[in-house]
């Protein structure tokens, strides 16, 4: 009896003994994934498990919070979490988790952009690789972390934008001494060929011998002129708000503005194959505004048609430009052949820093000065578009009368 109680004793030591480790285990592993969950949550991770063989992810809560949906675990087939990714980034996610699964890579590692709620697209990096196999060596289960690097990503692209922006500008200053340099050095010569046909013609006259040669003379004359306007075209073009090229409010003709910078712009449109029309139909063509700003706001349209065109991949680019007067206005219009735009596109483009363009090849301001200047001139600009079938920008401005300017002047 006494073997037996003994025994039984024993027994229950052992039961008990058993059942503590069995608590104290499930304590440890308990605190262990509290630790685990607190150290994912501070570092903003997601967790993954893959399950190769069935093809299923199974996603936390965390990756619920990333995708804006309900915050429980998510179970996907590979398929349903490719259709996620974005199209273009699609390839790439699919070949390096291959990559892992059939060992032709240590880890998996990945940037790229997810379809998130609302039809918006985010930066995720996914990280993990393989952790079993089968007796036979055949992958059958990969896990790992996934983390939202949106912020960094934007941070990323905004220092490569102030970087472009950067090296532009320098350009820019450079050109902008090189165009200084080079008037001048035109401008000099050119007065005194200019001063010398004033001087010849007027000796023709005097002596009556300006019979069928003062038309040439008067060639020669249109000809300076219009080198003239070249280098004041090359002056705004480089360096359009600079004082010395007269960057004040004062009477400009329309017409002869849009002619100044088509004499610089052509040549190079044309190397594109991109054709220049001119249909200008208003007889009240002046206006008060800043030389340099106003060149600004048409090289900024012209050169987003060019850019369209280019888009749009035709055998042949076409801009017109045409003027016409509408009470005491002076609407100015800018079609094109391009791509075109949708109505998303449309409603943001005046807004700063929206740009389609990849990172790098602007800046998302062209529009928004546009915008600013033409309603500081107590104007409007509106834009019709369509995807694939080309741009309208109509652009509205105030008249300035010759004679109440003229009044004005003498007064």
């Amino acid at each position: 009896i006494i073997l037996i109680i003994s025994i039984l004793v024993i027994l229950l030591l052992a039961s008990y003994v058993l059942q503590f480790n069995s608590e104290k285990n499930r304590l440890i592993v308990e605190v262990s994934e509290e630790r685990l969950s607190l150290a994912l949550k501070a570092a903003d991770l997601g967790l993954w498990d893959y399950d190769i063989s069935e093809k299923i992810f199974i996603f936390n809560v965390r990756w619920s919070e990333i995708m804006d949906i309900s915050h429980q675990e998510i179970t996907l087939a590979l398929d349903e979490f490719l259709s996620n990714v974005f199209d273009e980034d699609r390839k790439k996610v699919s070949e390096v988790i291959n990559a892992q699964i059939y060992g032709r890579s240590n880890i998996l590692e990945v940037e790229y952009r997810l379809l998130l709620k609302g039809e918006k697209y985010g930066w995720v990096a996914l990280r993990g690789k393989v952790v079993e196999w089968d007796s036979k060596g055949y992958p059958l289960r990969a896990t790992g972390t996934i983390l939202d690097i949106n912020g960094k990503r934007k941070i990323e692209e905004e220092k490569k934008r102030l970087e472009a922006n950067l090296f532009k500008n320098a350009k820019l200053a450079s050109l902008s001494t090189l165009v200084a340099g080079a008037s001048h050095e035109i401008s000099n010569p050119l007065a005194i060929m200019k001063g010398s046909l004033v001087l010849l013609k007027n000796y023709l006259i005097k002596e009556k011998l300006n019979e069928g040669v003062t038309k040439f003379i008067d060639r020669q004359e249109i000809a300076c002129e219009r080198i003239s306007s070249v280098i004041e075209g090359l002056k705004l073009y480089a360096d359009p708000l600079n004082a010395q090229v007269r960057d004040y409010p004062e009477k400009l003709n329309i017409h002869s503005l849009i002619f100044n910078l088509l004499d610089i712009l052509r040549v190079g449109y044309k190397r594109d194959f991109v054709e220049i029309e001119t249909n200008f139909l208003a007889t009240k063509e002046h206006i008060t505004a800043s030389r340099g700003s106003m060149h600004q706001v048409l090289i900024n349209i012209i050169n987003n048609a060019k850019l369209a065109i280019k888009d749009a991949r035709v055998s042949k680019g076409l801009i017109k430009i045409e003027t016409r007067n509408q009470d005491n206005f002076i609407i100015v219009s800018v079609s094109d052949n391009g791509i075109g735009m949708d109505q998303k596109t449309r409603a943001s483009i005046f807004d700063p820093f929206f740009t389609t363009r990849a990172p790098g090849e602007g800046t998302g301001l062209g529009l928004s000065i546009t915008y600013s200047v033409i309603k500081g001139l107590n104007g409007s600009i509106e834009v019709e578009s369509e995807k694939n079938k080309g741009t309208l920008v109509f652009i509205k401005l105030p008249i300035e009368s010759v004679v109440v300017a003229k009044e004005q002047k003498a007064i």
